[in-house]
């Protein structure tokens, strides 16, 4: 394997032919002098390139934010009835499944099983909140 170098000088017209055929990212000094990874913007592709930097400045947000975003939503809290909806629309699936012979017979045992638990506790939930005391909480001694 032969390694490479490339001038400094040369990297800016590389981008600019890069620019034509891929999407290209580069570290962009902004106004303030923050440094991001951004897309270079082929329509303005001259003043994009004069805001690159190839100088060893730390970047506000580093390259890897691109690939893998910095929040995502881990899972959903519903209340009420829209949580019952969802479980009976659950319940449902999975008698579909049986229905299509797609499912497992052991599997199906569990599954609804965990379903209906899921159900008893929201019911008693909702009844609860509908009787005017405070709905029981799986955190309730932690949650202050």
């Amino acid at each position: 394997m032969n390694t490479v170098y490339i001038k400094k000088a040369n990297i800016k017209p590389l981008l600019k032919e890069a620019v034509g055929d891929w999407h290209v990212y580069a570290p962009l000094e902004e106004t303030g002098g923050d440094v991001n990874f951004s897309l270079l913007d082929r329509d303005k592709i001259d003043e994009a390139l004069d805001k690159v930097t190839l100088e060893d400045k730390a970047t506000a947000i580093g390259p890897k934010d691109l690939f893998f975003p910095q929040l995502e939503s881990l899972f959903e809290i519903k209340k009420g009835k829209s949580n019952l909806r969802q479980i009976q629309n659950d319940l449902d699936k999975l008698v579909n499944a049986v229905l299509d012979g797609t499912l497992k017979k052991e599997t199906v045992a569990k599954k609804e099983s965990e379903l209906l638990k899921r159900k008893k506790l929201v019911e008693k939930d909702v009844a609860q909140k509908q009787a005017g005391a405070s709905p029981a909480s799986p955190c309730k001694n932690l949650c202050r």
